[in-house]
């Protein structure tokens, strides 16, 4: 048994895992697995069976020491309430296990440049102090830790699998490296009682999108599932090479679950892949999203490893797993393409180029530097990390990460409030967002009320009684729905990404809306879509794997699921929040590359109308560069809206504790953040009511909120125009408000007569 947890992230010391590393197994464990061993020998009992109960991957190099014998292993995650029955009907061969892993396991869990680059910190992690505290103000040491993605897009198995690959084919100066050292299990891999012959592979050309297919048969003893996985080889080229541009050796591009197949049944399987799918984001040449020239490989493979042998087996490579070369395809790319996916596909007057230079330490205000050495696939032992990344602290950079920056005036004026024009919030159920009446609406209006919305947004939206806009009640919710009637917990979500079954995860996205619904909540803070960049990372339980296209599809069918019940899907944490020790202002610097192709594709799938559409986003505590994420209006404008078409409101993670130090009012609001996860007031925004600037971003916010609420939320369920809303206590409310009162009080005088006795006994006994 193994757990993550929020607020911090797991032990790789200190802990009583063999050498110190929570994820290892301990020596007292060790030796019940060679003592059952021992006993499996002498005959007491036929086989071992090894139930990882862990949601994060825990280190397997023990599977494979001689000492050990293990017949089977079931990766089972946190189970939630009811997955221990699935457990014992998977042990007992009632149902056949057709899961698939999520992440890749490893035989040495710190082999990762991303786990590298973070060991080489132990003091603070991989974060370190770096900026002198006395200079700005609301101060707080949180703040002062900062984290380098030096791996790029090489998370998970694309480095383990790219290393591989030009470790084979002689390239990258990958002298010394041995993939069976670091990995146990590869991204991908699966068993089942099932056993499945796949024939008559085909790839076509349908346009925007390729097509796979392939017959499959099951000639085992057992019914059974299977998840027929397509991965992608893109060509990495002189042109990436020379620009810096990297492409991963394999990477997944498509999947889909077949039906339960009885013994001697067979399915052709399809699976459809888009394109888009092609583009590498080139961040120093073209500066926008490329397509390169060359031939484009798929495989069906058992898993990442399997299909990358697939490939290279076909590229006239030697290679040393079992291979199987007719099932793979080649697609020919006829030129370089820097145009077809350089403007949003939602909006497309819309350019998409460079917007986070800011966050790249070797381009951060025109320093060019290269203080940061990114990992590379053109040498690989020359650029895997050795030391820390340490920077050198520039006035520009001291200035953008104070909060309580200037407001620049833009030249409006100052909106209306309080008009009487006699609208009701639903009388503008299904109007345009840029329809004229929400202007009318917006004006009736109060400072006041608009203050309180932005700014109470602790697990609510605040009642709008001049417009009727009842209140809304939102919880938490990646694992089951707090507070929810049954109290249900659903497994972990690397779990569900392991079935590689969409339909089952939209399946999860309905029950939890059910459930919402059922206990009169109407937003879930879910799903969690941030990386597993390392497998120590605090929060893994939340999130669904290494991969962010696995992750991007599951977070699109969760999202549909739970908002097909008028639950607004609060997809979370945007961006960047890959850590919980000192993630409270960590300030992350990366490249634009892993930015949009690993950390942001997973929020992508999920936001933009034409996959996932969700409706409302939770943003993250940690920085960008300098700027906390809920400040950047390249994060919370630039990307969400105008390039993915976003049409709903953001609020941040809780901000109560922080809202004084860096998460403050005046950055937040000013630049795209809509809602306070805070207990806010009437008042709360008194300092800026002066600036046309901010009321006009206040008055925007409202506007988000508002349109949101009517058009998806079953909170307005059968509330009319001609409703009226008002606040309402009961009679009883009066009864309860007293005795919280009185229980403060007799709790206060009780702590106070045990101060007062503890003092008294003191003296007693010096005397």
């Amino acid at each position: 048994m193994r757990d993550s947890g929020e607020g911090g992230d797991i032990s790789t010391t200190g802990s009583d895992g063999i050498g110190g590393n929570y994820l290892s197994i301990t020596p007292q464990e060790k030796e019940v697995l060679q003592e059952l061993t021992t006993l499996k020998k002498s005959g007491i009992f036929k086989k071992v069976i090894l139930l990882i109960n862990s949601p994060v991957t825990v280190q397997l190099d023990f599977m494979f020491d001689e000492s050990i014998s293990i017949d089977g292993a079931l990766w089972i995650g946190n189970v939630g309430s009811t997955g221990a029955y699935a457990v014992n009907d998977i042990l007992t061969g009632a149902i056949s296990p057709s899961g698939r892993l999520s992440d890749t396991y490893c035989k040495d869990n710190f082999s990762s440049p991303a786990m590298a680059s973070w060991n080489l910190n132990p003091n603070k992690k991989f974060s370190r102090e770096y900026l002198n505290a006395s200079s700005y103000p609301n101060f707080n040491d949180t703040q002062n830790v900062y984290a380098a993605y030096v791996e790029g897009i090489y998370v998970g198995y694309r480095y383990y699998e790219t290393r591989y690959a030009d470790a084979v084919m002689g390239r990258g100066n990958t002298a010394g490296y041995k993939y069976s050292d670091d990995v146990a299990f590869s991204f991908g891999h699966g068993l089942t009682y099932g056993d499945f012959w796949y024939d008559n592979f085909k790839l076509e050309d349908k346009g925007d999108t390729l097509e796979v297919s392939v017959d499959i048969m099951n000639i085992g003893a057992y019914p059974a599932k299977e998840v027929v996985q397509v991965y992608m080889q893109k060509p990495y080229t002189t042109y990436d090479q020379e620009n810096g541009v990297e492409k991963s050796a394999i990477e997944l591009a498509g999947f889909e679950k077949s039906a339960t197949l009885d013994i001697g049944d067979f399915e052709t399987v399809t699976v459809s892949i888009s394109k888009e799918q092609f583009k590498s984001y080139d961040a120093n040449g073209a500066k926008t999203y490329i397509v390169d020239e060359g031939d484009y490989y798929f495989s069906i493979g058992s898993s990442a490893h399997n299909a990358l042998d697939n490939i290279l087996d076909y590229q006239g490579y030697t290679v040393d797993s079992y291979t199987d070369t007719t099932m793979v395809g080649v697609y020919h790319q006829d030129n370089f393409d820097k145009t077809t996916y350089s403007h949003s596909s939602e909006n497309p007057e819309v350019e998409i180029t460079n917007q986070f230079d800011f966050a790249d330490m070797n381009k951060y205000s025109g320093r060019g530097d290269n203080s940061v050495t990114y990992v590379s696939r053109k040498d690989w032992n020359g650029t895997f990390p050795s030391s820390a990344v340490e920077f050198s602290i520039t006035p520009q950079m001291e200035t953008d990460i104070k909060s309580y920056k200037d407001l620049v005036e833009d030249g409006s004026t100052m909106p209306t409030y309080g008009a009487s024009n006699g609208l009701s919030l639903a009388s503008l159920r299904g109007k345009e967002y840029d329809d004229k009446m929400w202007d009318l609406l917006l004006d009736q209006t109060t400072f006041a009320e608009q203050a309180l919305l932005i700014t109470n947004g602790q697990h609510n939206t605040s009642l709008v009684q001049s417009v009727n806009k009842p209140t809304t009640k939102d919880e938490n919710g990646p694992n089951g729905v707090s507070g929810s009637l049954n109290d249900a917990a659903f497994p972990s979500e690397g779990i569900w990404a392991s079935s590689f079954n969409k339909e089952l995860i939209e399946e999860v996205g309905k029950c939890l809306g059910e459930d919402a619904f059922a206990a009169g909540i109407t937003g879930l803070y879910a799903p969690g879509v941030n990386l597993h960049r390392t497998p120590f990372g605090g929060r893994a339980h939340e999130y669904f794997s290494e991969d962010p296209y696995l992750m991007g599809i599951a977070s699109m069918y969760e999202v549909k699921g739970m908002q097909s019940k008028g639950v607004l899907a609060y997809v979370k944490h945007y961006v960047g929040n890959d850590q919980e020790t000192n993630r409270n202002g960590v300030a992350t610097w990366l490249n634009e590359q892993e930015m949009r192709e690993i950390v942001l594709l997973p929020f992508e799938y999920s936001f933009k109308p034409s996959m996932g559409n969700a409706h409302a986003t939770m943003t993250s505590f940690n920085r960008i560069g300098n700027i906390w994420a809920s400040a950047s209006s390249e994060i919370m404008e630039t990307v969400l809206r105008d390039e993915w078409g976003f049409d709903g409101f953001s609020i941040t993670d809780m901000a109560s504790s922080n809202a004084k130090t860096y998460m403050t009012f005046k950055d937040g609001i000013a630049n795209g953040t809509n809602l306070y996860d805070g207990a806010g007031s009437t008042t709360a925004l008194d300092d800026y009511k002066d600036s046309p600037m901010f009321c006009n971003k206040m008055r925007e916010s409202t506007h988000r909120i508002l349109y949101t609420v009517v058009n998806y939320s079953a909170v307005m369920n059968g509330v009319s125009s001609n409703d009226r809303i008002v606040p309402v206590r009961v009679w009883w409310d009066a009864t309860v408000l007293s005795l919280r009162i009185v229980s403060g009080i007799v709790a206060v005088a009780s702590a106070g007569l045990l101060v007062f006795s503890s003092l008294n006994f003191g003296k007693k006994k010096e005397d």
